[in-house]
Formats: C-alpha cells, sequence, structure tokens
C-alpha cells in the first residue's frame, strides 16, 4: 500500500522560464537537501517523483488488506503530513530563497516558541 505526499505550491501566479544552466544547480542543490533530510528521519524518505515534486514516501506490511485498522491509516497519514510540512520550509529555501542545501538544513530542529 503506497501514500505519497508531495509539495504542489501553486500560491504564485508567476511564470518562470528556467534554463537548463539555470536549474541545474537548483535540482543539484534540492537533491542534495533531500539526502540531508533523509539521514535524519528514521521512518520513511524523500524523494523526487516523476512529476520533479518532492515526496515524501512510506510503506506499511500488512497481511491482510482487506483489514486494515483505520487508526493504523491515520496514524501513517498524520506522520507524512507531519514531516512533510516540517520540511517544506527547508525546501523553499533551496528552490526560492538560493540557498545552499546545507544552509537550509539548519533549520532542521528549528523552533519557535511564543505567540506573534
Amino acid at each position: 500500500m503506497n501514500i505519497d505526499f508531495f509539495f504542489n505550491d501553486t500560491a504564485t501566479t508567476e511564470i518562470y522560464t528556467l534554463s537548463l544552466h539555470d536549474a541545474l544547480p537548483i535540482y543539484i542543490e534540492i537533491y542534495k537537501l533531500l539526502n540531508l533530510i533523509n539521514n535524519r528521519i528514521s521512518y520513511g524518505h524523500f524523494i523526487i517523483n516523476e512529476n520533479n515534486y518532492p515526496t515524501f514516501k512510506n510503506s506499511i506490511l500488512v497481511k491482510d488488506s482487506n483489514n486494515v485498522k483505520f487508526d493504523l491509516l491515520k496514524d501513517v497519514l498524520n506522520y507524512a503530513i507531519l514531516e512533510s510540512e516540517r520540511f517544506f520550509p527547508m525546501l523553499q529555501l533551496v528552490l526560492w530563497g538560493g540557498k545552499k542545501a546545507e544552509e537550509a538544513i539548519l533549520f532542521f530542529d528549528f523552533k519557535t516558541e511564543g505567540k506573534a
């Protein structure tokens, strides 16, 4: 059973045209960042899917797919959402902020406190 999550940021209305020369360094940094992220998580992993979206992949083994408990699926789904949301800012730093993967991963343990 596979449940895939991917980031699809459609909030912007601007159209960007990148030549291969411009885009290649970004793709390299994204792959570096996903490698750094995957080394820090213990369950599941991030890949670039066939549509070129960062995707969180997670698998569970079940003996009888007809008797999978809802709570198990809910837990797996919640974990995938949590991990995706946790790493989304780092992907944004590389994609839109022009940061290197090593700089973006510094936000891995970044936690905010208080209220704005």
